[in-house]
């Protein structure tokens, strides 16, 4: 089923009710990539990363804020 589906059915029973109709293997599966020692990141996650690293004691390096 459509993920939206879960956002429809709201109450535990009403979700309960919906994985009850899913037939077992219908789910399709992730495939595996292969290990690799690196993995190439995309331009945000390596400017998140440089980030964070110029105050390794900073824990609020994640915290995104607006001004205006």
């Amino acid at each position: 089923f459509p993920i939206k589906q879960v956002f429809a059915h709201l109450t535990i029973g009403e979700q309960a009710a919906l994985l009850s109709t899913v037939t077992p293997g219908t789910v399709a599966t992730i495939p595996l990539v292969s290990a690799l020692e690196n993995y190439k990141t995309s331009h945000a996650q390596t400017r998140f990363y440089d980030s964070q690293q110029k105050d390794l004691n900073n824990v609020a390096y994640h915290i995104v804020s607006t001004e205006q």
